[in-house]
């Protein structure tokens, strides 16, 4: 897949300011609740794919709970670092998330707020993926900002860079989800109050993979 310029610039940012994200956004106790919901599916020495991993902050947050075998991917080459150092038993690459296919499936999947950096095409083609990544009944934990809106932003962890962000209806990504032949299982809206004092919604999913229907049964 062709890197988009705005999609360029937003990993340059993050390669810049790895420290600052890993010492603030990875260290929100906002999303607790639904890490916890999320560890209770899994099961010791499950293999997990961490998309879009960054610092590795949900794996680790899940590695309190259960032993598991973590593979993350993401394109800041300063976050995979950073999340070696982190999880130095677990896989890490330098990848995009979109196309991403591993030859083996996972347990279960993690896409993190990577989504906010994709437009609508590129969040269908991971999602399609991401059910083939996934064993049949493995479960899949997404998070992203609830919106319509899209363009550079400065990011609270660091004034000094911009990144691209798109917002995603959460309707689409309901729509999105049961195309692909997922189940959604619980879902939260969580306010997430910026800097400038406005409310941003964000949106936490929980879905498994169903089963794919034989030609036979429809």
């Amino acid at each position: 897949m062709l890197m988009r310029e705005e999609l360029a610039k937003t990993i340059e940012a993050y390669n810049l300011s790895a420290v600052g994200y890993t010492q603030t956004i990875a260290r929100l106790a906002n999303y607790q609740e639904t890490y916890d919901f999320f560890a209770d599916y899994l099961k010791r020495d499950d293999r997990i794919l961490d998309l879009a991993c960054g610092p590795a902050n949900i794996s680790l947050n899940l590695l309190k709970r259960k032993q598991l075998k973590i593979t993350g991917i993401d394109l800041s080459e300063k976050m995979i670092e950073t999340a070696k150092r982190a999880i130095p038993q677990g896989e890490f690459l330098c990848n995009n998330i979109v196309d991403y296919k591993s030859e083996n499936t996972f347990n279960a999947v993690i896409i993190g707020f990577g989504v906010p950096y994709l437009n609508q095409y590129e969040t269908e083609e991971l999602l399609k993926n991401t059910y083939a990544n996934l064993k049949c009944g493995g479960y899949l934990y997404l998070s992203f900002m609830h919106g319509n809106d899209e363009g550079f932003e400065t990011p609270s962890f660091n004034p000094d860079v911009e990144v691209y962000i798109y917002y995603h209806l959460e309707s689409k990504i309901e729509v999105e989800l049961k195309e692909q032949n997922f189940d959604i299982l619980k879902q939260w809206r969580l306010p997430y109050f910026e800097p400038n004092g406005s409310i941003t919604t964000d949106v936490v999913m929980i879905a498994q993979k169903i089963q794919e229907r034989s030609l036979g049964s429809l």
